[in-house]
């Protein structure tokens, strides 16, 4: 262990020596050392910008989620048996949603330690895989673009240290302009509809549709410059409509802040809003689909408007499977969603 460490270069020793020291992310870390073919996708460089993200549940989600796709593979009994090129070849890959990317994992030499017969169960069990493949390579990709979409929630609260963004955002629900009983879920930018649920639903299920509006409005929140002249205050680069529609949800979903209530006094643009839209997202296209190279980390310009107006938390949770040749940007981007937070516990 200390020859191999002794090898590491550059900020690579500090960040393993962070890492060690955080506990719950070690043993995130830890829980994928039973599948060695996921390893090649490690990232020592970030792992600092990992840990001060201020969204340990939610990276630690996603590291969950490589054991279980690749647990539900095989069984954990045989996650030894995985390799790297295995990795390689499924990463990234929906096999339970694209008939040519089934096709190219089918004709392609992965899980080489199995047996005919084994690989065989395998590939019937690649087509009940719901969404993306995850690996590690995918997660150090996924979580620049889940660092976006928190950066804009920090606005809303003052984030403790050692606690994440969306911990404090719990602490501060008030129960404020809620029906007791029910769930306000925001279904397009202007409406909303209420269902059943208890005050956990509410929390849950409210940080979930900020995330959302963050995913929506991410590049309209960039974070403030750095202030050069400490006496002289530094212009924001956010849209201040933005930032108060942010903050008029939160509000709406029953939290509140101190940050909140001076962000609903900015002024308010309706043009920042988007045209609320009655069809559903497309999971699957004829064609090729999203390539590769494109269903991990930020997604390009044309993607992000193309799907902004869907991401709502009733079309996020969405349970419906549909078969196609290739699978759209919206389906990646649901994907990493689900990968970081999960389903919702309530209906």
């Amino acid at each position: 262990e200390l020859r191999w460490k002794a090898c590491l270069r550059g900020c690579r020793p500090k960040n393993l020596k962070g890492l060690l020291l955080d506990e719950k992310f070690t043993a995130g870390f830890d829980a994928l050392l039973d599948i060695p073919g996921v390893w090649d996708g490690m990232r020592l460089t970030t792992l600092q910008k990992m840990m001060a993200m201020g969204c340990r549940d939610e990276c630690l989600n996603y590291l969950r989620h490589i054991k279980e796709v690749f647990t539900g593979l095989v069984g954990k009994d045989a996650l030894g048996k995985i390799d790297t090129a295995t990795v390689k070849a499924l990463e990234g890959r929906a096999p339970g949603a694209s008939t040519k990317d089934l096709a190219e994992l089918r004709g392609g030499k992965i899980f080489s330690a199995f047996s005919d017969r084994e690989r065989e169960m395998i590939y019937e069990r690649l087509q009940m895989i719901d969404g993306l493949v995850p690996s590690l390579f995918t997660f150090f990709r996924d979580i620049q673009y889940l660092k976006l979409c928190i950066d804009c929630l920090k606005r809303l609260v003052t984030v403790p240290k050692r606690e994440s963004v969306c911990e404090t955002l719990a602490r501060t629900y008030s129960d404020k302009n809620q029906r007791k009983g029910h769930v306000k879920i925001q279904i397009t930018e202007d409406s909303f509809v209420d269902q059943a649920g208890t005050p956990a639903d509410c929390i849950d299920l409210g940080i979930r549709q900020l995330v959302a509006l963050a995913m929506r409005y991410y590049p309209a929140m960039k974070a403030d410059p750095v202030k050069e002249n400490p006496v002289r205050m530094a212009p924001t680069k956010a849209d201040p409509a933005v930032l108060r529609s942010l903050a008029e949800l939160a509000s709406r979903l029953g939290f509140d802040t101190p940050q909140i209530r001076e962000l609903i006094r900015y002024p308010s643009l309706r043009t920042v809003r988007l045209d609320s839209s009655p069809s559903m997202p497309l999971h699957v296209t004829s064609g090729d689909g999203v390539a590769m190279d494109h269903r991990s980390g930020i997604p390009r310009t044309e993607a992000y408007e193309e799907d902004r107006v869907f991401l709502f938390v009733t079309q996020l949770h969405n349970e419906q499977q549909n078969w196609g040749e290739g699978i759209t940007s919206f389906f990646v981007r649901k994907s990493v969603y689900l990968a970081f937070f999960g389903r919702p516990t309530s209906t």
